[in-house]
């Protein structure tokens, strides 16, 4: 049978059978060294039995496993010979094989080493009588400490100390007592040598598993040093502390274990000796019977003192009695026939007297003159037989006459042997501070809710309880009458499951939007909207809910503004794309009759056909003018401009053309400058002149108003605008005036009032669409047969007006070289040729890619590149940032059948040098390219 024997270490002696396949050592859960499958809770290394021997596999022990002084690497089986020798952390062992029906108690050791043992023993055996006889000394002063006092912590606290100066590697030590009916210990007295600045070592830490099998096995454990173990197989205190040794001895007195005294070392190496342990022992089971003596002491004490403490009964509780009413926060008086017998210490306070002054006085004068004649007759009627007990409210008047509100608790005693009267006063002035201030909160909630502008009021099985006054006024109903109908017959019949659903859900606690909007019928039969907030209540012990409605109708009114806005903005996109491609086709068309017009004069039988079919394109071109003002960005020319300037111009050239209409100017002096594209808002104007004119076909009077004005968040809100300084521009006219119906679509693009092909329906959208452009805001209001005025604000400008000075013209040179870019070739082919005739050079590119190819072979020969704006392959920005890159000195004329406004504008902003609207003809692009290039 093959057994291992540990002939040295913390478990000297034992012995362990290696008789499965497999055996496993290691430290069970208690740290003592065992070997199995099972219950091995930090593993060392493993056995492995074959039929040609056995081996050992080291498990990644912490400091390794030796087998005859060679250290097994991990992974790698070793064989084991006879007598072989292991060394596994503090332990050796020796491997052997022990013959049938023998049992050996200790391997037989080779002679060196029972030399060295012998040697060792005599050594030790010296100096363990020392140790022996220095253990006896400190148990005999610890007994001596027992016979002198009975104090079981004072005892404890003492032999801690004696610990702590016999062993000097104890760092920390406690003494913990068992409470059996819990099962827990309560520490009595620990000490500690440790500098504990941080407080972390305070409170002694202890291994629990180590204590706990203590008081389970009733016998002493010992852990000599921790740094021989992995650091895994460490509890977390033992760990975080960096505990290196451990000794634990049970407190037992008659069998039982009273509780332990636990020491530890901490950060020595080394550990204690088993005579430490012995000596720990020995002073526990000393202690313990000191706990039991001073516990029988205590028993023995506490019966003589029975009698005693009995004796004292009485005179303690009047002891207490007379604490409490002197202690007592009420004030406490005796009243005995007219004077008072007895005052505690609180009433003095109270009343501002000092010590026994109210002694004799007469209680009556304790109360406020207006309260002293009620009190002297309850105290008659008390001696004539009445019932004294009382309880009321009253004003007591202190010593310096200042008064406050007191709570009176009155009943008869007999006091000294005669009738009485004991008083209790409780100052109940906060209180009735506190009562005064509920009532002011409640009236200003009760104003709150009466003068709020919301409707507030509850409801209860569908009917209104509690309404304010403005619910009366938004529903047009009393309250009597609210109270007699239901709130769902007041809700829009398209509306009610909605709202009752929130109801229902609210009521019930489920989760639902806090508000929800909705229509209302008012009393006269009127429909409008309103908003609800409803928050669930318990009103009279049933559920109800808390509603606030708010009229929601100037919202709502803002709202279909904000529609009406994006719905002109997205027509206003698809239009402008219409104008551009439509302005595209008419270049083509110009360009070719001015090249026409070029080549011939004016007795060309041709030259008047050329002529007008100049000017049909020039009213297509005042048609896309219209379409691209009402888009976003349809401005050309922005400027600084007197708008009173602009009014008179256009009003001038209006009036010229109807006499029968006459106008009437009302201008603010000193008005604000605006930014504006002077011809568009001219066009705006006129096409308001032309409308009223349109609603006046008798004659009649048109009246022409501006002023500054300063417009605040909430008007601007709806238009998405910022508040601020504004001019104010206001028309009216005395015509026929509009319906509500045809105002609503008054802006609508291809709306009219004409018959059919007397009207594009474009005029006044493109005006709101100008002044949309401008950031401004244009309303209109009319009644039929009462006229109608449209009122436009727009922003006013911190920049002042500048006076225009006319340019001579100038011959131009024509030497220079033009780069045409654009992706219509009919763009190209007819420019090119106008620039030819122009007598410029022509280089010509296909969009943007080419020329950037263009710009980079013929850098140095190109004067001017006129861009297009919108290329497919690269747009006009990115072809400019391209261009400028080759050729920074390069200048550049934008062309597009768009406005200048948007990308063209900031291109503008970054240095490009010009820009021209399509369609343009020869004349205007020459003018252009020579104020370019003459720069």
């Amino acid at each position: 049978m093959n057994k291992l024997y540990v002939i040295d270490g913390p478990e000297k002696g034992k012995s362990f059978d290696l008789n499965g396949g497999i055996s496993t050592i290691g430290r069970s859960s208690d740290n003592d060294m065992c070997i199995s499958d099972i219950g091995v809770s930090r593993h060392h290394a493993r056995f492995v039995k074959r039929d040609d021997g056995v081996f050992i596999v080291d498990l990644h022990s912490f400091h390794g496993v030796f087998v005859d002084g060679q250290k097994i690497e991990p992974g790698l089986k070793f064989e084991i010979g006879k007598e072989s020798n292991l060394h596994i952390g503090n332990s050796v062992l020796a491997f052997q094989q022990e013959p049938s029906g023998k049992k050996l108690d200790q391997p037989p050791l080779p002679p060196e080493q029972k030399k060295a043992v012998d040697t060792s023993k005599w050594l030790l055996a010296k100096e363990s009588s020392k140790t022996y006889i220095r253990n006896l000394e400190l148990l005999l002063k610890v007994s001596n400490l027992f016979a002198q006092s009975l104090n079981i912590d004072e005892v404890l606290g003492q032999i801690v100390d004696q610990i702590f100066n016999h062993l000097e590697r104890v760092d920390r030590g406690a003494i913990l007592l068992l409470n059996r009916e819990r099962g827990t210990l309560r520490e009595v007295v620990s000490k500690t040598r440790l500098d504990d600045k941080e407080g972390f070592l305070s409170k002694i830490n202890y291994s629990r598993t180590i204590v706990n099998r203590t008081v389970r096995e009733g016998r002493p454990v010992m852990m000599s040093d921790t740094s021989r173990l992995d650091k895994s197989d460490l509890s977390r205190s033992i760990r975080q502390m960096n505990i290196m040794s451990i000794m634990c001895a049970p407190l037992k007195c008659k069998g039982k274990v009273q509780g332990i005294i636990y020491v530890d070392s901490v950060g020595k190496p080394g550990g204690f000796a088993k005579n430490d342990l012995r000596l720990l022992t020995g002073l526990s089971n000393a202690a313990a019977i000191a706990i039991e003596n001073a516990r029988l002491y205590e028993a023995i004490k506490e019966e003589l003192d029975g009698r005693q403490k009995a004796e004292k009964r009485l005179i303690q509780s009047e002891e207490r009695y007379r604490t409490l009413v002197e202690e007592s926060f009420d004030g406490i008086f005796i009243r005995k026939g007219a004077k008072i017998s007895f005052a505690n210490q609180r009433l003095h306070q109270m009343l501002g007297y000092g010590r026994d002054e109210l002694l004799n006085l007469d209680p009556c004068l304790i109360y406020h003159p207006d309260h002293q004649g009620p009190a002297r007759d309850r105290i008659n009627a008390g001696r004539l037989g009445g019932d004294l007990t009382s309880h009321y409210e009253v004003k007591l008047q202190r010593k310096d006459g200042s008064w406050f509100y007191g709570e009176i608790n009155a009943q008869p005693i007999r006091f000294q042997g005669e009738p009485g009267e004991q008083v209790w006063v409780r100052d109940i002035t906060e209180r009735k501070q506190a009562e005064a201030d509920l009532r002011e909160s409640e009236e200003k909630h009760r104003l709150l809710v009466e003068n709020a502008n919301d409707a507030i009021f509850i409801i209860q099985d569908e009917v209104i309880k509690f309404p304010n006054p403005k619910t009366a006024d938004l529903l047009g109903y009393s309250p009597d009458e609210l109270a007699r109908i239901s709130f769902v017959d007041l809700i829009h019949p398209e509306d009610k499951d909605m709202v009752l659903e929130k109801q229902v859900r609210t009521l019930k606690g489920e989760e639902s939007p806090s508000t929800c909007s909705f229509r209302i019928i008012y009393r006269a039969g009127e429909v409008f909207w309103v908003q609800i907030n409803a928050v669930p209540i318990t009103w009279e012990g049933r559920p109800a809910t808390l509603d606030f409605l708010r009229d929601i109708m100037a919202e709502k009114k803002m709202e279909a503004q904000f529609l009406q806005a994006q719905k002109m903005e997205a027509i206003g996109t698809l239009m402008g794309g219409t104008a551009h491609d439509f302005n595209n086709l008419l270049m083509c068309i110009q360009g070719n009759a001015s090249l026409m017009l070029s080549n011939i004069d004016s007795s060309h039988p041709y030259y008047k056909r050329l002529k007008s079919i100049e000017q049909s394109i020039q009213r297509g071109a005042e048609l896309t003018e219209e379409l691209l003002g009402f888009t976003i960005g349809g401005k050309y020319q922005v400027k600084p401009t007197n708008l009173n300037e602009i009014i008179q111009q256009s009003s001038n050239l209006f009036g010229r053309t109807h006499k029968d209409i006459k106008m009437y100017e009302e201008f603010q002096k000193g008005i604000w400058p605006v930014e504006v594209d002077q011809g568009q808002i001219k066009h705006a104007l006129l096409s308001l002149y032309v409308n009223a004119a349109q609603a006046m076909p008798g004659g009649g009077e048109l009246q022409l108003q501006t002023k500054n004005v300063t417009l605040d968040e909430s008007y601007v809100r709806p238009y998405q605008l910022k508040p601020g300084k504004y001019v104010r521009t206001s028309i009216t006219d005395s015509g026929v005036g509009m319906d509500e119906a045809t105002q609503k679509r008054i802006f609508d693009p291809f709306f009219t009032t004409k018959d059919m092909g007397r009207g594009t329906g474009l005029g006044l959208a493109s005006v709101y669409g100008i002044i949309k452009n401008h950031d401004g805001i244009i309303t209109v209001f009319s009644e039929e047969g009462g006229g109608t005025t449209f009122t436009i604000y727009l922003p006013a400008s911190e920049k002042e007006v500048v006076e225009e000075r006319q340019v001579p013209e100038e011959k131009p040179t024509r030497k220079e070289t033009v780069l045409l870019v654009d992706d219509e070739d009919m763009v190209i082919d007819i420019g090119k040729d106008m620039l030819k005739t122009l007598g410029y050079k022509v280089l010509v590119a296909r969009g943007g890619k080419e020329a950037i190819e263009v710009g980079r072979a013929r850098k140095g020969e190109i004067d001017l590149v006129i861009l297009g704006m919108t290329m497919a392959d690269m747009g006009g920005a990115e072809t400019y940032d391209k261009i400028k890159e080759i050729n920074p000195q390069v200048k550049v004329l934008l062309s597009s059948g768009y406005s200048i406004e948007g990308r063209a504008r900031e291109m503008l902003e970054r240095g490009c040098d010009g820009f021209i609207q399509k369609p343009f003809g020869m004349e205007e692009l020459s003018q252009k390219i020579r104020e370019i290039l003459d720069k």
